[in-house]
């Protein structure tokens, strides 16, 4: 403080500030920008699904190979399982703005980038109407419900790796049966659906892959995320106590790296 002026208060020297900087106008100067910062993060997350969709008018009009593929098993009705994103704080959950909820179709794409395509038998329902555009995600075989048995027979047989997502439909009930019966387990990630209640993963795990009830009982199934079939009298199964996205993909690794054991996850 200079010399020779007199000592003014506390008080007297926020009323002028107020007086010379309005704080409706601080508002706005701190407020716009946070709010263009957020409408460019939505129109950029909006922007990035609409390139994807153009991705996937580009995959239609690719000849399908399973060799060498990842075969991707699931009920119509859960086609694009939703899969739970990570827990983050609210600086990182500001990134998400406008973005697409994240799917098990589009991890498991994200995942084995770089080791084959993804495919799946198309869901009937995506090519009625005018728009017939398959979902973001595996590149899509659409054949008629008298041979889809035999199109995921030859499809399985020739993949090198497959994901399915457990479900009570009688379709993917035939097709756990199918992998497991056929030799195909050892290279097969079961995935359970996480809207899947309790009473009916317990009852799938022990008609459709033979687990003890008994052995159930002493673990939480609502936690269980993934099981492997490495041999008709052994089950590994895959625990996490949050199955969120990063679970998924670090099951998805583990389990196509031929390095599974049993896995917990915090």
């Amino acid at each position: 403080m200079r010399e020779g002026l007199p000592a003014q208060p506390a008080e007297a020297t926020i009323a002028c500030w107020a007086g010379f900087y309005p704080w409706s106008r601080v508002a706005v100067d701190l407020g716009a920008p946070i709010v263009v910062a957020a409408v460019c993060l939505v129109l950029a997350n909006r922007l990035r699904h609409v390139g994807r969709q153009h991705f996937v008018d580009r995959l239609a009009e690719l000849k399908i190979s399973p060799a060498g593929s990842t075969l991707f098993l699931r009920a119509f009705r859960d086609d694009q399982v939703r899969i739970r994103r990570a827990s983050r704080n609210l600086f990182s959950s500001v990134f998400d703005l406008g973005r697409v909820p994240a799917t098990l179709d589009e991890l498991m794409l994200e995942r084995l980038d770089g080791r084959g395509d993804l495919i799946a038998i198309g869901n009937p329902k995506d090519r009625k109407g005018g728009a017939r555009q398959s979902p973001w995600g595996a590149q899509r075989l659409y054949v008629d419900d008298a041979h889809w048995q035999e199109t995921v027979t030859m499809l399985a047989r020739d993949a090198d790796r497959i994901v399915l997502c457990v479900d009570a439909s009688h379709g993917v009930r035939w097709e756990i049966a199918h992998v497991l019966q056929s030799g195909h387990a050892d290279k097969t990630l079961f995935f359970l659906n996480p809207s899947v209640d309790v009473q009916t993963r317990t009852r799938l795990l022990v008609e459709d892959f033979g687990v003890s009830a008994a052995d159930l009982a002493s673990v939480n199934v609502d936690r269980i995320l993934a099981l492997r079939a490495t041999s008709p009298e052994q089950a590994i199964l895959m625990f996490c106590a949050k199955p969120e996205r990063d679970a998924y993909l670090v099951v998805a690794r583990l389990a196509f790296e031929d390095t599974v054991a049993h896995v917990t996850m915090p």
